[in-house]
């Protein structure tokens, strides 16, 4: 099975996602301005963090078309400023601060996200909003994964499947794989269930 690849940002791959046996082997790290001429197509999927050059990415934006259209999965974290993906547009911000606005609600399941229980989401020692703070509007036929708020709220995570093919999971907050630190948290899982669904892909 091919690795999937996390885009570094001027510094060093996050070590805790390379110390775990679990997830090492099944991840190749580059830096994000040695992906235009990267052979990206020899990865299953590509993993884009909160801190990428959005600018840099959107003059890039024929390769990532290319690579979805070749059947592979980008997950995008973060809040987008400079849209670079397909018909994802930019984020907006929660306009209300109660810890209801922020609490997060599964509307379907989905395997990035099993067995993991929101509100080890939700909160962090007790505090609302590490997880999401917005949203980026998810485009016609989009699989809304989680939203802020209630079942009618901002949708915080959602599946996308471009006409060219591909597809992106969107999370309009900070980088899911970082979750590999909460051992003691059901969102532990996140990171090892999230290359599951992307290798899922690449199986087909």
């Amino acid at each position: 099975m091919a690795p999937t690849l996390l885009l570094t940002c001027g510094d060093a791959p996050p070590e805790h996602l390379f110390v775990d046996p679990a997830l090492r082997h099944r991840l190749h790290a580059m830096d994000v301005y040695d992906l235009e001429h990267a052979p990206l197509l020899n990865y299953a999927g590509l993993l884009i963090p909160t801190h990428a050059d959005q600018r840099f990415l959107s003059t890039i934006q024929l390769t990532l078309r290319q690579f979805l259209s070749a059947g592979k999965s980008i997950v995008f974290c973060g809040q987008l400023v400079y849209p670079f993906l397909p018909d994802i547009d930019r984020f907006i911000p929660l306009t209300s601060r109660s810890i209801d606005d922020y609490r997060l609600y599964r509307v379907s399941e989905h395997p990035v996200f099993a067995d993991v229980d929101t509100d080890h989401l939700t909160f962090r020692k007790g505090v609302a909003g590490f997880y999401g703070r917005g949203h980026m509007p998810p485009p016609a036929g989009s699989h809304i994964i989680q939203r802020l708020g209630g079942a009618g709220g901002a949708p915080v995570d959602y599946v996308v499947e471009p006409p060219g093919g591909g597809r992106m999971l969107i999370h309009a907050g900070n980088d899911l794989w970082n979750y590999a630190t909460e051992a003691d948290s059901s969102a532990h899982r996140i990171p090892s269930q999230l290359l599951d669904w992307i290798e899922s892909q690449e199986a087909h």
